[in-house]
């Protein structure tokens, strides 16, 4: 009865642990990283002893003894303390910097890609050998912004003679379809490209909500065949109009947000920020404030460290926004802005001109003074 606790106990542990990853998830953007080594755990079960069977002049497989249930206890624990340092020395690494500004690099690609677009390439019917997909930049989109739309054909074993886009919203069967031709464009060898874009007063047709895009494509001698995607279309409810002179504020650089406000609420924006001249990613950027339109301004934080990480004293681009307005009472949907251009310069500062304190938060502090406990004492 006293094995069957103890096993319990560390079953309960490592359900713990899930809890504090999860936990940690949800707070200040965390995402763990454990490296493969926690799924390849090898028990270490004090000295074994193994039987050989040497009946005949080949070996045969190895008996071992059978593991005590303590020995096999003792190890899920060591497991699960393994799991929680693990835990720990990534989060130890992640609280270096603060949760409005994180270091960014070329692989982060989510941070890159605030409102993703994934493009599937499909074989098309009647037309040996090639495959097209419908490209767009965005997933989500708002009728203030035009929605520019490329189509490629992958193959050349038959001529693609011209390509038209049918709009309309899925749930309604009988609302407006909106249509639109594309042009030949060169693309990569091997490839067939026509591009064109969707115009925002053809957009106002569009209901909110999920739009169906149809490509109907034509060839010389092959049958014609359709390709389709989906996206997310809604109004504006706040645009990010401009940027106001930067500043240094501490340890901190200071990015004034302006907008216009179409309706009051709190909003979260995201951006990149990347080195002007070499181009390369230097922070991914979050802050939430409220709006309104007696209140129609935010800010953006950059931390030093961050900028001394990334050595870039600039100046700056700012880009890859994500506008949302947050729901706030049971039963409402998120709410999205845009932008009026799609970067803004920001000028930057000498790195000493920052204060040089390392950023903490207390908070952050005793959530990895648990994590520290718990890899360290037995369950």
């Amino acid at each position: 009865m006293a094995t069957r606790s103890k096993v319990g106990v560390v079953a309960l542990s490592f359900v713990l642990v899930g809890c504090v990853v999860h936990f940690l998830s949800k707070s200040d953007d965390y995402v763990p990283q454990l490296s493969s080594e926690s799924t390849d755990l090898k028990p270490s079960v004090g000295d074994q002893t193994v039987y050989w069977d040497l009946s005949d002049s080949s070996l045969k497989t190895p008996k071992k003894e059978a593991v005590p249930a303590n020995d096999v206890a003792l190890f899920m624990d060591e497991g699960v303390r393994y799991q929680f340092k693990q835990v720990s020395e990534q989060y130890q690494r992640d609280i270096q910097f603060p949760s409005y500004s994180k270091p960014l690099s070329k692989q982060d690609w989510a941070q890159l890609n605030p409102r993703p677009f994934v493009p599937h390439s499909v074989p098309l019917s009647g037309a040996d050998l090639l495959s097209a997909e419908i490209v767009l930049d965005h997933f989500q989109t708002t009728r203030e912004e035009t929605l520019p739309v490329l189509v490629k054909v992958y193959g050349e074993s038959e001529r693609v003679t011209g390509v038209q886009i049918n709009l309309s919203n899925v749930n309604e069967s009988e609302g407006s379809i909106v249509t639109t031709a594309l042009s030949r464009v060169e693309g990569e060898t091997g490839e067939q490209w026509f591009e064109g874009e969707v115009k925002t007063a053809q957009l106002e047709k569009l209901s909110d909500g999920d739009v169906l895009i149809q490509a109907q494509l034509s060839f010389e001698q092959a049958e014609p065949a359709a390709i389709s995607a989906t996206f997310l279309l809604s109004d504006s409810v706040a645009t990010l109009v401009g940027l106001e002179d930067s500043f240094v504020d501490g340890s901190d650089l200071i990015i004034p947000l302006e907008f216009d406000v179409e309706e009051d609420g709190l909003y979260r924006v995201r951006a990149n920020l990347f080195d002007k001249s070499s181009e390369e990613p230097i922070s991914h950027l979050n802050a939430s404030f409220r709006l309104s339109s007696l209140n129609s301004s935010g800010q953006f934080n950059v931390h030093a460290s961050v900028l001394r990480h990334s050595g870039s004293a600039g100046p700056y681009v700012l880009k890859d926004f994500s506008v949302i307005k947050s729901p706030e009472t049971p039963g409402q949907k998120s709410a999205f802005g845009h932008t009026n251009a799609e970067q803004y310069e920001v000028s930057g500062f000498d790195l000493d001109s920052y204060s040089r304190e390392e950023y903490q938060d207390e908070l952050t502090q005793k959530r990895l003074e648990f994590l520290q406990k718990m890899s360290s004492d037995p369950l």
